[in-house]
């Protein structure tokens, strides 16, 4: 297994704790990023062996595996999808899902109160709101749940450490000496 289990708890570990100090301070857009990255990381890493790339059915079928309980049950996969679409490839709340009617819209309320919303919607038109803080303790739930159910599936342990093992490594490169 090499050290697949140690790169991947030391990867969710970061991705966990940046998302943290983004949230203390008050980056709200670049936590999202680090949010929906962390959850595509999951479903990148959770996919089907058989499968060479991850797709929406991956991230959606991650989400409603480990994630979409409550506090986070008022969305859907689908919703999340259309999200993390949005914000990771444009740092906008619309996506082609969206405009298509297939997921709503979200907004996110940020812990002073105010709601992170696209400034061309009228209030009527912010879809879900969602509490930012309970998302991402939810998503450390979802993350803890799905690293338990890796630890008493062997196959599924398998992928995912085997996976784990093309993470980065530190090294230290030296200049070639003349």
């Amino acid at each position: 297994m090499g050290n697949g289990r140690e790169k991947f708890l030391e990867s969710l570990s970061a991705a966990q704790r940046a998302i943290k100090l983004c949230m203390s301070e008050h980056l709200w857009l670049p936590a999202l990023v680090l949010v929906y990255a962390l959850i595509d990381a999951m479903a990148w890493i959770a996919r089907d062996p058989a499968k060479e790339y991850v797709t929406q059915n991956d991230f959606v079928t991650w989400c409603n595996r480990y994630l979409l309980i409550p506090p986070m049950s008022d969305c859907s996969g689908e919703d999340l999808y259309a999200a993390r679409c949005g914000i990771l490839h444009s740092h906008i709340a619309e996506s082609r899902l969206m405009r298509e009617e297939k997921a709503r819209p979200l907004s996110y309320q940020l812990p002073s109160g105010e709601t992170l919303v696209p400034i061309h919607t009228a209030s009527a038109m912010m879809g879900t709101i969602v509490q930012l803080e309970s998302f991402i303790a939810a998503l450390d739930l979802a993350a803890e749940r799905f690293v338990e159910t890796v630890d008493v599936d062997l196959a599924l342990a398998k992928t995912v450490w085997e996976r784990a093992d093309k993470y980065y490594d530190k090294v230290i490169i030296r200049p070639p000496q003349s």
